[in-house]
């Protein structure tokens, strides 16, 4: 289809050219005096018009290579980040009702879950940078958040211990935010997906 295209281009473009040409040829009023020098800015001109036109296609091409290449990667994301929506979501509604119930869960437990569930690396990031709606910067600020919650919550699990109630709170509470904000790009990433591989 695309080459269709191309040669119909093409062609458009030559019968311009010879359509210029015989017009100069046949009607210019000074026939002897100038035409020569008229055929040839002409044919500068359509030799210019044909060197951007394939300089423009050669980045079309490539253009629709990356955007191929998103896709493809976009689809296999959409796996991993289905399961990691899944654990964002099982680990907000422990931290959750550990709040309303007031016992301090088993923060390793919870850290496992979305570390199992599978790290968005930038090499996956990297290829749909090209996708619209900043679809990566969003996919790497949920990645930081999950990170982060990771994090948090190996390194609370020794010192829960010592919490008292406001701060296991306080803890929680941020927690949430971040597993909030994380499961919100990564809703709007699968929204996104989901419109570019209809």
């Amino acid at each position: 289809m695309q080459l269709f295209r191309n040669i119909v281009e093409a062609l458009l473009l030559l019968i311009a050219l010879l359509i210029g040409g015989l017009f100069c040829a046949y009607a210019w009023p000074e026939y002897k005096y100038g035409l020569s020098n008229w055929m040839q800015a002409i044919g500068s001109i359509g030799a210019i018009a044909a060197a951007i036109w394939l300089a423009t296609q050669e980045a079309r091409r490539q253009r629709r290579e990356r955007i191929d290449l998103a896709v493809v990667c976009a689809s296999s994301i959409r796996i991993k980040l289905t399961r990691v929506s899944l654990a964002l979501d099982k680990v907000s509604a422990f931290i959750s009702n550990d709040m309303t119930e007031g016992f301090g869960p088993d923060y390793t437990q919870c850290a496992r879950l979305l570390r199992d569930a599978g790290e968005i690396s930038n090499e996956e990031i990297l290829p749909i940078v090209c996708l619209p709606d900043r679809v990566a910067a969003r996919l790497a600020s949920a990645r930081d958040h999950i990170a982060h919650c990771i994090s948090t919550l190996d390194g609370a699990n020794e010192s829960s211990k010592i919490f008292d109630s406001l701060s296991q709170h306080n803890f929680h509470i941020n927690m949430a935010l971040h597993l909030d904000a994380a499961n919100t790009h990564i809703e709007s990433v699968l929204t996104k997906f989901s419109e570019i591989l209809k």
